[in-house]
């Protein structure tokens, strides 16, 4: 069953003089099955209020302007504009259908409902011209309003649709069944996965000899008549355990070999390739540091200058194992060499 979505109407108008009105709907929109949101609990005499009022147009579904003739209270550190025409713009500027409703002119009005100050009278004719420059509805009388508001809103549902307010225990059970078959689904690629990684003894990733192989294809300007592959074997151990910054890397390329001059081409490729990282430090210095997948690249391509005598593999991260000396014999003893790993 698809779940029942409630939507907030802020209802906007004079007050006094549009008590009635205001009520008339305030009903039709609690018979429809909605939520009216009426600016009666607050005073709009200061700017926290208005904080509120903003905040409550803001999380509003649709904004609904009753309009008749009164201006209303003005603002005089605002050029003397009305709550109700500020509270009407700003639903304007941020995008909330609004549902607009004007007293008829030949409606028959109370005179003590009408605006007796020259300047509101002013200020009134503009902002119905405002009003009535957009698509507006005309009314004579509460009846009336009542009729043509529950046609203009079931309207603007489908014209303007809005998210709305759905109960939580019905957005839950309306996706139960996809979210149990998309983790379903999940699981039985991760189990899948599960199984691949079990066949690479050392954790690496399907992709990772492939993307070695790449680095090997690749000429690197840094070191001439050098692959790519080579440079990060020895780019990603000087970085493996701290991030280094251009002039480190700079004088140290010099100190490895005094032919190489660096170049931020190579360095460019291994960030699109995902294995290093960029980024300006504490100090504001612009230093590299591997990636995880890097670490992983730079552990693979020195496996074979970190065998032991077991046959075992050891990590960068990892210490050297130590073996013990062959028992003398009466014979002389051949040196044993444990391999150590390139000094970087």
């Amino acid at each position: 069953m698809a779940a029942r979505t409630k939507y907030q109407i802020f209802i906007s108008s004079t007050y006094e003089d549009l008590k009635d009105e205001r009520q008339e709907i305030v009903l039709a929109c609690l018979e429809m099955g909605h939520i009216p949101i009426g600016m009666e609990m607050f005073s709009a005499a200061n700017s926290a209020q208005w904080q509120v009022i903003k905040r409550t147009i803001d999380e509003c579904d649709y904004y609904v302007l009753l309009l008749a003739d009164r201006y209303g209270s003005t603002i005089p550190e605002e050029d003397g504009i009305s709550y109700t025409e500020k509270e009407y713009d700003y639903a304007v500027r941020i995008g909330v259908p609004v549902l607009a409703f004007v007293l008829d002119r030949s409606a028959s009005w109370p005179g003590d409902r009408r605006e007796i100050d020259p300047a509101k009278v002013a200020r009134l004719g503009k902002f119905k011209a405002k009003v009535q420059s957009r698509l507006v509805s005309f009314w004579k009388n509460q009846e009336e309003l009542r009729g043509r508001f529950a046609i203009a809103l079931t309207k603007a549902f489908a014209d303007s649709p809005r998210p709305g307010w759905v109960p939580a225990s019905e957005v839950a059970s309306a996706h139960v069944s996809e979210e149990i078959a998309r983790l379903s689904q999940e699981n039985e690629k991760l189990r899948q996965l599960a199984n691949e990684q079990r066949t690479n003894i050392y954790g690496d990733p399907p992709e990772l000899q492939g993307l070695i192989d790449r680095l090997r294809s690749i000429q690197s300007v840094t070191m001439e008549s050098q692959s790519l592959a080579t440079f990060f074997d020895w780019f990603g151990a000087y970085i493996f355990s701290k991030e280094r910054d251009l002039s480190e890397i700079t004088n140290e390329v010099h100190l490895f070999d005094e032919r190489y001059n660096f170049s931020g081409a190579d360095t460019e490729k291994l960030i699109a390739f995902g294995l290093v990282d960029i980024h300006t430090n504490a100090r504001g210095e612009i230093v590299y540091s591997l990636t995880s997948l890097g670490k992983q690249a730079v552990r693979k391509l020195k496996r074979d200058l970190y065998i032991s005598p077991t046959g075992e593999w050891v990590g960068l991260d990892e210490p050297v194992p130590t073996f013990p000396s062959p028992a003398p014999s009466p014979s002389p003893p051949r040196q044993s060499h444990t391999p150590s790993p390139p000094s970087s």
